[in-house]
């Protein structure tokens, strides 16, 4: 059964076992919500690798992989479920390592955010004018209306007028957890971009995460699927890299969307997934 934009529907992942024998698989809103896998995600891991599919997560998270492996523990999906892990946060890091010690740094929301953010060799300073990067650490704000209240929109402003570099670990806009639909770290580059600032980012939908999955597992993109919960990220991203995509639904962004609505979403991000499928499960 295919949608209005001619995505195919199927049952469960099994179907594309044969098919594919390299899954990207997202964590966030496909694997667990934050603290607790989803039902049968952790038994669909497990079959798809013991069908001889190599199963890469490729998350968005700012914090680099052995952070995300011990959160993917805590949520009970363990290392047997996959082979690889890459972050956007493990990039942002290495990128950062590769500066010149002296480039000053300036942290937005410094309060939060990835481990490694603790343990920069560049010094940290508190004026923008001083700094040479500024990279968003967190972001507190839970809805757009709060961010907007507060005072990011403005030191946007001014770093936009510096001319200051804004390196973002973390670029979704929004993001599902516990159930709650909240705003993420993506947004303030969004909003920094439409100010004319110049945006370094490495997560989904940039060919960065994907170029770094592939070099990983040694897979041609003939050979992957994203399957993701995000047409915006996941799904965009693999339609510019020339990867087939599944969207997963339920526990996902797009969970609460009708079809005519989800199709309207998908058109909006010109993202066109190949399957779509109620779940992450076998």
């Amino acid at each position: 059964m295919s949608d209005a934009w001619h995505s195919i529907r199927i049952p469960g992942v099994r179907e594309i076992a044969e098919r594919y024998r390299t899954w990207f698989v997202d964590a966030y809103g496909v694997l667990h919500d934050g603290a607790t896998a989803f039902p049968g995600a952790v038994e669909a891991l497990i079959l798809a690798r013991r069908a001889g599919v190599r199963v890469v997560i490729v998350t968005n998270s700012g914090q680099r992989v052995d952070a995300v492996a011990a959160r993917l523990a805590g949520a009970g999906i363990a290392a047997d479920g996959y082979d690889h892990i890459i972050s956007s946060g493990e990039l942002s890091w290495r990128y950062i390592e590769k500066l010149d010690a002296l480039n000053r740094l300036f942290l937005l929301y410094p309060s939060g955010g990835p481990l490694w953010l603790n343990h920069l060799r560049n010094p940290v300073v508190d004026d923008l004018a001083q700094a040479d990067l500024m990279v968003v650490a967190d972001m507190p704000h839970r809805t757009e209306e709060a961010a907007r209240a507060g005072d990011v929109l403005a030191m946007l402003e001014t770093a936009a007028a510096l001319r200051l570099p804004l390196l973002v670990p973390d670029s979704d806009v929004t993001y599902p957890h516990n159930g709650v639909i909240r705003l993420g770290p993506g947004w303030i580059a969004r909003r920094y971009a439409e100010l004319g600032g110049e945006t370094i980012e490495f997560g989904k939908p940039f060919a960065p995460i994907f170029a770094a999955a592939c070099h990983l597992c040694h897979a041609k993109p003939e050979e992957v699927i994203m399957v993701g919960d995000n047409l915006a990220t996941d799904i965009a991203g693999a339609n510019r890299t020339g990867l087939a995509s599944l969207l997963v639904l339920k526990h996902g962004l797009h969970g609460g969307l009708s079809v005519t609505a989800l199709a309207e979403v998908a058109r909006g991000h010109g993202a066109a997934p190949t399957y779509i499928a109620p779940a992450f499960t076998w």
